[in-house]
Protein backbone atom coordinates (compact mmCIF):
# COMPACT_ATOMS: atom_id res chain seq x y z
CA UNK A 1 0.00 0.00 0.00
CA UNK A 2 1.35 3.43 -0.84
CA UNK A 3 0.92 6.46 1.34
CA UNK A 4 1.29 9.78 -0.40
CA UNK A 5 2.24 12.73 1.73
CA UNK A 6 2.83 16.00 -0.05
CA UNK A 7 6.06 15.65 -1.98
CA UNK A 8 6.88 12.22 -0.53
CA UNK A 9 5.33 8.91 -1.61
CA UNK A 10 6.37 5.73 0.15
CA UNK A 11 5.43 2.31 -1.19
CA UNK A 12 5.18 0.47 2.14
CA UNK A 13 5.32 -2.97 0.55
CA UNK A 14 8.77 -2.11 -0.83
CA UNK A 15 10.20 -0.75 2.44
CA UNK A 16 12.02 -3.32 4.58
CA UNK A 17 9.98 -3.79 7.74
CA UNK A 18 12.05 -3.21 10.89
CA UNK A 19 10.67 -4.29 14.27
CA UNK A 20 7.56 -2.32 15.21
CA UNK A 21 8.38 0.82 17.18
CA UNK A 22 6.05 3.22 18.92
CA UNK A 23 6.90 5.84 16.29
CA UNK A 24 5.87 3.48 13.51
CA UNK A 25 2.68 2.32 15.16
CA UNK A 26 1.37 5.83 15.76
CA UNK A 27 2.66 7.85 12.83
CA UNK A 28 4.14 5.84 9.99
CA UNK A 29 1.83 2.88 10.48
CA UNK A 30 -1.35 4.72 9.46
CA UNK A 31 -2.49 7.08 6.72
CA UNK A 32 -3.68 9.49 9.41
CA UNK A 33 -0.18 9.49 10.91
CA UNK A 34 1.43 10.21 7.54
CA UNK A 35 -1.05 13.04 7.03
CA UNK A 36 -0.17 14.47 10.45
CA UNK A 37 3.55 14.29 9.64
CA UNK A 38 2.96 16.06 6.34
CA UNK A 39 0.77 18.75 7.91
CA UNK A 40 3.39 19.30 10.62
CA UNK A 41 5.95 19.95 7.88
CA UNK A 42 8.11 16.82 7.97
CA UNK A 43 10.01 16.41 4.71
CA UNK A 44 12.69 13.72 4.90
CA UNK A 45 14.07 11.12 2.54
CA UNK A 46 12.95 7.50 2.63
CA UNK A 47 16.49 6.58 3.78
CA UNK A 48 16.24 8.92 6.79
CA UNK A 49 12.80 7.57 7.69
CA UNK A 50 14.10 3.99 7.51
CA UNK A 51 17.03 4.91 9.76
CA UNK A 52 14.64 6.37 12.32
CA UNK A 53 12.42 3.29 12.29
CA UNK A 54 15.13 0.64 12.28
CA UNK A 55 17.71 2.09 14.67
CA UNK A 56 16.51 3.15 18.14
CA UNK A 57 19.90 4.82 18.71
CA UNK A 58 19.69 6.96 15.56
CA UNK A 59 20.11 10.64 16.46
CA UNK A 60 17.12 12.63 15.24
CA UNK A 61 17.73 16.37 14.81
CA UNK A 62 15.98 18.61 17.32
CA UNK A 63 14.06 20.41 14.56
CA UNK A 64 12.67 17.06 13.38
CA UNK A 65 11.79 16.06 16.95
CA UNK A 66 9.69 19.22 17.27
CA UNK A 67 7.87 18.40 14.01
CA UNK A 68 7.30 14.80 15.13
CA UNK A 69 5.96 16.04 18.48
CA UNK A 70 3.54 18.35 16.63
CA UNK A 71 2.43 15.43 14.45
CA UNK A 72 1.72 13.30 17.54
CA UNK A 73 -0.37 16.12 18.96
CA UNK A 74 -2.27 16.45 15.68
CA UNK A 75 -3.05 12.72 15.57
CA UNK A 76 -4.26 12.80 19.17
CA UNK A 77 -6.41 15.91 18.82
CA UNK A 78 -7.84 15.82 15.29
CA UNK A 79 -10.53 13.18 14.82
CA UNK A 80 -10.43 11.14 11.63
CA UNK A 81 -13.04 11.69 8.98
CA UNK A 82 -15.37 8.69 8.57
CA UNK A 83 -14.53 6.22 5.83
CA UNK A 84 -15.93 7.58 2.58
CA UNK A 85 -19.02 5.85 1.22
CA UNK A 86 -17.14 5.42 -2.07
CA UNK A 87 -14.90 2.95 -0.22
CA UNK A 88 -17.62 1.09 1.68
CA UNK A 89 -19.85 0.86 -1.40
CA UNK A 90 -17.11 0.44 -3.98
CA UNK A 91 -16.25 -2.38 -6.31
CA UNK A 92 -12.65 -3.45 -5.70
CA UNK A 93 -10.30 -4.97 -8.25
CA UNK A 94 -7.27 -6.63 -6.67
CA UNK A 95 -4.23 -7.38 -8.85
CA UNK A 96 -1.21 -9.38 -7.75
CA UNK A 97 -0.62 -12.85 -6.33
CA UNK A 98 -3.81 -14.22 -4.75
CA UNK A 99 -3.93 -17.63 -3.10
CA UNK A 100 -6.76 -19.76 -1.79
CA UNK A 101 -5.85 -23.30 -0.80
CA UNK A 102 -3.45 -24.65 -3.42
CA UNK A 103 -4.71 -22.26 -6.11
CA UNK A 104 -2.17 -19.44 -6.48
CA UNK A 105 -2.50 -17.06 -9.41
CA UNK A 106 -1.33 -13.67 -10.41
CA UNK A 107 -4.54 -11.72 -10.86
CA UNK A 108 -5.01 -8.68 -13.07
CA UNK A 109 -2.97 -10.02 -15.99
CA UNK A 110 -3.99 -10.92 -19.54
CA UNK A 111 -4.36 -14.53 -18.33
CA UNK A 112 -6.37 -13.89 -15.16
CA UNK A 113 -8.84 -11.14 -14.34
CA UNK A 114 -8.38 -9.15 -11.15
CA UNK A 115 -10.11 -10.48 -8.06
CA UNK A 116 -13.36 -8.49 -7.97
CA UNK A 117 -15.00 -7.70 -4.64
CA UNK A 118 -18.31 -5.91 -3.97
CA UNK A 119 -17.64 -3.64 -0.97
CA UNK A 120 -21.37 -3.21 -0.31
CA UNK A 121 -21.53 -6.77 1.00
CA UNK A 122 -18.76 -6.19 3.54
CA UNK A 123 -18.96 -5.47 7.25
CA UNK A 124 -16.96 -2.27 7.69
CA UNK A 125 -17.58 -1.57 11.41
CA UNK A 126 -14.25 -2.86 12.77
CA UNK A 127 -12.25 -1.26 9.96
CA UNK A 128 -14.03 2.04 10.55
CA UNK A 129 -13.49 1.83 14.33
CA UNK A 130 -9.74 1.28 13.82
CA UNK A 131 -9.64 4.07 11.21
CA UNK A 132 -11.42 6.53 13.51
CA UNK A 133 -9.11 5.66 16.41
CA UNK A 134 -6.06 6.21 14.19
CA UNK A 135 -5.01 2.59 14.67
CA UNK A 136 -5.63 1.17 11.18
CA UNK A 137 -2.25 -0.19 10.12
CA UNK A 138 -1.59 -1.90 6.79
CA UNK A 139 -1.58 -5.33 8.48
CA UNK A 140 -4.84 -4.72 10.35
CA UNK A 141 -6.45 -3.36 7.20
CA UNK A 142 -5.40 -6.42 5.22
CA UNK A 143 -6.64 -8.83 7.92
CA UNK A 144 -10.01 -7.10 8.30
CA UNK A 145 -10.43 -6.61 4.56
CA UNK A 146 -10.05 -10.35 4.05
CA UNK A 147 -12.26 -11.39 6.97
CA UNK A 148 -14.90 -8.65 6.88
CA UNK A 149 -15.12 -7.67 3.21
CA UNK A 150 -13.72 -10.33 0.85
CA UNK A 151 -15.12 -13.36 2.71
CA UNK A 152 -18.48 -11.61 3.11
CA UNK A 153 -18.68 -11.14 -0.67
CA UNK A 154 -17.17 -14.31 -2.17
CA UNK A 155 -16.76 -16.70 0.76
CA UNK A 156 -13.80 -18.36 2.46
CA UNK A 157 -12.31 -19.94 -0.65
CA UNK A 158 -10.96 -23.46 -0.31
CA UNK A 159 -8.61 -22.52 2.55
CA UNK A 160 -8.96 -18.80 3.20
CA UNK A 161 -7.46 -15.98 1.17
CA UNK A 162 -3.87 -14.77 1.20
CA UNK A 163 -2.14 -12.03 -0.73
CA UNK A 164 1.37 -13.41 -0.61
CA UNK A 165 3.16 -11.48 -3.33
CA UNK A 166 5.55 -8.65 -2.66
CA UNK A 167 3.27 -6.13 -4.41
CA UNK A 168 -0.35 -5.84 -5.29
CA UNK A 169 -2.75 -3.07 -6.18
CA UNK A 170 -6.34 -2.40 -5.25
CA UNK A 171 -8.53 -0.21 -7.42
CA UNK A 172 -11.87 1.09 -6.25
CA UNK A 173 -14.48 1.59 -8.95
Amino acid sequence: MAWATGSMTIQLSEVPRPPLTSCESQLTGTQRGYQALDEAGLDVTVKTLLNWLSDPEYNIRRSYRDVIHTAYENVAVVPAEPLPDTIKRGDFEISGWVTTGTDRRQRGTPDAAPLRIDGRRGHWDEIEDLWTAGELTDDKFEDHSIDDVIVEDIGEGSDGWTFDGSRYSVEVR
